[in-house]
């Protein structure tokens, strides 16, 4: 239960239109992220801890964002609107998100079953992992198209003013998360990414 509790927190289709809307203005940092060049252990390990820090502000800012839809059902319209375009033009361009989210929710519910065995819960999460890395690669694609970019930004923009006027510390959060951002740009900025296997020359 330990194990899905941190690595499946939200229900995954909150949890990708928090990525695909949010991410606008929170986390453009999540492709380079996911690379990892040749990091030193005091970076690999300053990199982690940003990481941690940024799910946990995450998922605060998630929980005011989820508060917020409850009480604005004009905002909630415009969510579904946009889930639509997204969906649309992720399956437009080869994209159909629909089977990996079902395969998702099974997952999601498979691992809450405190007798799974370790190694298959450990599976599933991969499986997981697998699915939502995908999906959010989809989706960063279909924001390469100009309608569901104007939207995205659209709902992002409504979506913060909204959570700004639900709850004070909606604020706070957002420059946390941003510090935070810029911190791991720094790392990322030091790294020099690895030449591909084959190349022999290791000289300035």
């Amino acid at each position: 239960m330990d194990i899905a509790k941190k690595f499946l927190p939200l229900p995954w289709r909150a949890q990708f239109l928090a990525f695909a809307a949010l991410t606008v203005f929170a986390l453009p940092l999540h492709a380079e992220s996911g690379e990892a060049p040749s990091l030193t252990p005091a970076q690999m390990q300053e990199f982690h801890k940003l990481q941690q820090k940024m799910r946990t502000v995450g998922q605060q800012l998630d929980e005011i964002r989820q508060e917020t839809l409850k009480t604005t059902p004009k905002l909630q319209e415009q969510q579904e609107e946009y889930q639509s375009l997204l969906f649309k033009t992720m399956k437009e361009q080869g994209s159909d998100p629909d089977p990996a989210l079902a395969r998702m929710r099974e997952i999601e519910g498979q691992v809450q079953n405190e007798d799974l065995p370790e190694d298959e819960r450990k599976q599933f999460i991969m499986e997981y992992q697998q699915k939502d890395a995908q999906l959010q690669q989809a989706s960063r694609d279909a924001m390469q198209d100009e309608k569901v970019r104007k939207m995205a930004e659209s709902l992002s923009q409504d979506t913060v003013a909204a959570m700004r006027e639900q709850d004070p510390k909606t604020e706070e959060l957002l420059r946390e998360m941003e510090q935070l951002r810029e911190e791991m740009q720094g790392i990322v900025a030091k790294i020099k990414p690895k030449p591909q296997a084959g190349s022999g020359s290791s000289s300035e």
